[in-house]
């Protein structure tokens, strides 16, 4: 049966506001996020015996929406306060992020000669491990990566981070102490609030914000066909959709619209259900394995590495496992960990730090993808 594409496009662009409030009011919503909800439901439309969908559809929604996610997400951006944050900070996110390119790049060194998409899901792991899913998603779309790649790197990193996050709520404090130097008590600063939820009296915001996404899209997609001569160089149009994006941060007008960050979420997953749709479980189940294995490989050993680098320049365990948060969950989830560690000093520089991994994921990302694949290919 043909799934009618208004039923399709409902689920699509409705169904993420019930995965929201499912979330908020379930006790199961700390396990069902609404990114795992919105993957779950548009896989099972994709699967479901005897349902047909319109994947031209499900692909033009996915890069859609992501595009102009990508400018509400960095309208936040603010780079000029992220310098003036403490050194350690700043140290320690550095590390953070010379730690996951390194990995990503050994890993697909060594599994790229059996895998031919290693050298994209190393790129799209530095993006979410620097920056968060928005970039990883990009990132993918830049470097062509196959849907199912898509869909299973992402699950694999929902499964591995809710375990990491585990981590960090429990033991982890006391095992990353037994390197680290503990944070200077002395040292305060006021905590930042936590971002506010997205609210429909925030519309005039989003509705301005929409409306720069759009130019911004429009002027990375000519600047593409000007330089190139063709629209299929999704790398340059990522790029300079987060350099002009990035640059609009600066603008005093755009930090006061109200909305767009929350608005931004939501793109992404209409994103995810999208992406959702173009999966088929029976053709990609035997990759699933290897695409989660290589998942906990880099994440683990980003992880190690930037403790081990953390501990040989002193960066203290506080200022350690915020940075590690703001680069792997991003701004969320600093609040949360903050309190477990019991400091709330670091909260602004956590979401600070953030926020400046989802401006920088896309170009390391892109980098490292493309670094990965001359190495592959080319050699030494």
């Amino acid at each position: 049966m043909q799934l009618s594409v208004a039923i399709q496009l409902f689920l699509q662009l409705v169904f993420p506001a019930f995965a929201i409030v499912f979330a908020r009011r379930s006790r199961l919503g700390k396990w069902l996020s609404p990114v795992v909800l919105c993957y779950a439901v548009g896989i099972v439309v994709a699967n479901w015996s005897g349902l047909v969908i319109r994947t031209d559809v499900a692909r033009t929604v996915s890069e859609i929406s992501v595009l102009l996610a990508i400018p509400m997400l960095l309208y936040s951006t603010d780079l000029s306060a992220w310098l003036r944050l403490a050194r350690p900070t700043m140290l320690s996110f550095a590390l953070c992020v010379v730690s996951g390119v390194l990995i990503s790049i050994i890993a697909a060194i060594v599994v790229g000669p059996r895998w031919p998409y290693a050298w994209q899901m190393s790129g799209m792991l530095v993006g979410v491990y620097t920056g968060g899913t928005p970039n990883m998603n990009a990132i993918g779309i830049a470097l062509q990566a196959p849907e199912e790649v898509f869909v299973y790197l992402n699950a694999a990193d929902v499964v591995t981070g809710g375990a990491y996050l585990l981590f960090l709520t429990s033991v982890g404090p006391r095992i990353f102490g037994l390197l680290l130097p503990p944070f200077p008590r002395a040292v305060r600063q006021p905590a930042a609030p936590v971002p506010p939820l997205f609210l429909w009296h925030q519309w005039q915001g989003v509705a301005k914000g929409l409306m720069l996404a759009l130019i911004i899209v429009g002027v990375a997609v000519g600047l593409t066909y000007a330089f190139w001569g063709t629209l299929d160089q999704p790398a340059w149009i990522i790029f300079f959709l987060s350099l002009f994006s990035v640059g609009a941060s600066f603008l005093p007008v755009v930090k006061q619209w109200q909305g767009t960050y929350e608005a931004g979420d939501y793109l992404l997953l209409i994103f995810c259900v999208s992406v959702g749709m173009l999966a088929h479980l029976g053709d990609v189940w035997a990759n699933g394995a290897v695409i989660a294995g290589y998942t906990v490989a880099v994440m683990m050993g980003t992880i190690l590495l930037h403790w081990l680098l953390a501990a040989l320049v002193r960066i203290d365990r506080d200022t350690f496992i915020i940075t590690s948060t703001a680069a792997i969950y991003g701004p969320p989830f600093i609040g949360q960990v903050a309190q477990v560690i019991d400091n709330r000093t670091l909260v602004f520089a956590g979401i600070a730090t953030g926020l400046v991994g989802y401006a920088i994921g896309n170009f390391l990302g892109i980098a490292v993808g493309q670094a990965a694949y001359f190495l592959l290919h080319v050699g030494f």
